[in-house]
C-alpha cells in the first residue's frame, strides 16, 4: 500500500526471500531486470494496475503462488514459463476475454500433466466463460484433481 508505480530494484533481493508482497500499489507493469531469488515461493501482485504480465526474467522454480488478481490484464501470455512447482494462479477480476481464458486454460493443461493439488482462478472476468479448447482443457485439469474456477 505504498503507491509504488514501478518495481525495478537495482540490487539483488535477499537470497532467502520467500514471499514478495507488492499488492495494493499502482504498478502498471512487472518486469524486474534482476532475477528474483530462487527461494521465492509467493509473489503477490494483486490490486495494482497491471495491464500485462510478461516478465523477461524467468520466474523462480520454487514459486508456488502467483497472485495477479484485481488488475487490468487483458491477456495472460501463454509463453510465460510457469514453474512446475506452481500450485496457485489467481487471475480473477481482470479484463480477460473468452479467448484469453481459453488460451490460458490450454497452456495450463499442457504444462501441468501430473495429478496433484493446484488451484487456478480465472473467474469474474467480463464475458469470459471458457469454450471449445478452453472448456476441454478445464475439464482435463479438473480430471487431474485441480480446482479450476471460471465464469
Amino acid at each position: 500500500n505504498n503507491q509504488l508505480t514501478q518495481f525495478n530494484p537495482s540490487i539483488a533481493l535477499p537470497s532467502s526471500l520467500q514471499n514478495l508482497y507488492l499488492y495494493y500499489n499502482q504498478l502498471t507493469q512487472f518486469d524486474p531486470t534482476i532475477p528474483l531469488p530462487s527461494s521465492l515461493q509467493s509473489l503477490y501482485l494483486y490490486n495494482n494496475q497491471l495491464t500485462q504480465f510478461d516478465p523477461t526474467i524467468a520466474l523462480p522454480s520454487s514459486l508456488q503462488s502467483l497472485d495477479l488478481n484485481n488488475n487490468q490484464l487483458t491477456q495472460f501470455d501463454p509463453t510465460i514459463a510457469l514453474p512446475s512447482s506452481l500450485q496457485e494462479l489467481y487471475l480473477q477480476i481482470n479484463q480477460l476475454n473468452t479467448t484469453a481464458v481459453n488460451t490460458t486454460l490450454v497452456m495450463l493443461d499442457t504444462i501441468y500433466t501430473i495429478s496433484g493439488y493446484k488451484q487456478f482462478f480465472l473467474h469474474m472476468n467480463p464475458l469470459a466463460p471458457p469454450s471449445g479448447a478452453g472448456l476441454t482443457a478445464k475439464t482435463s485439469l479438473q480430471s487431474k484433481g485441480y480446482n479450476v474456477v471460471t465464469n
